[in-house]
């Protein structure tokens, strides 16, 4: 794939990021979770307003939908000062106030050094792919930690009634009645 068809998967180049994102978050189908730097670029280009903000995409080759994760720093990442990837083209969404969230990102919990990062719809897995921003630049020496967010309102439902059909299955051999064995 070019570097130009990889910058629209994630919704074009923004600022200094002119290929897509400079880092990429791959949520794998076997569980892992990595922050790498996106292969379109060589070297680390920095961040996209050329002073402290980085352009993050997502991946999600998982089975499931991601609605949401979690990430955290050392760094502000939440200190969001106005100069989020909508101020240099990003196509804004209005559940996000902050400026950084794209298309169809937007924060929740958000306590500087940490936040949830939810997206409208959420990102398909089979290798949907999303993307936001963050204050600060990020290095891959300290990217920031990632953690899987909660299951999808879905994902419960069905959990719920596999539950409940267990727990059916064993009242019913429970209240089965037993064969009489002859004497």
């Amino acid at each position: 794939m070019g570097a130009s068809a990889n910058a629209q998967l994630f919704g074009g180049g923004f600022g200094g990021n002119t290929l897509g994102p400079e880092f990429v978050i791959t949520f794998a189908a076997n569980g892992a979770i990595t922050t790498t730097l996106n292969s379109v670029y060589t070297l680390d280009p920095g961040p996209y307003d050329g002073s402290d903000d980085t352009y993050i995409g997502v991946i999600n080759d998982t089975g499931h939908s991601i609605s949401s994760f979690g990430l955290s720093s050392s760094q502000d990442i939440g200190g969001f000062d106005g100069d989020g990837i909508d101020a240099y083209g990003a196509p804004g969404n209005a559940m996000d106030a902050t400026g950084y969230g794209g298309v169809d990102a937007y924060f929740t919990n958000n306590t500087i050094d940490a936040l949830t990062v939810n997206f409208i719809g959420g990102i398909p897995g089979g290798g949907g792919q999303g993307y936001f921003s963050l204050e600060e630049p990020v290095s891959l020496s300290a990217p920031p930690v990632v953690t899987p967010g909660v299951p999808e309102a879905s994902t419960w439902v069905m959990m719920a009634f596999g539950f409940a059909g267990l727990g059916l299955a064993g009242y019913r051999k429970a209240k089965a009645p037993k064969a009489l064995s002859a004497a």
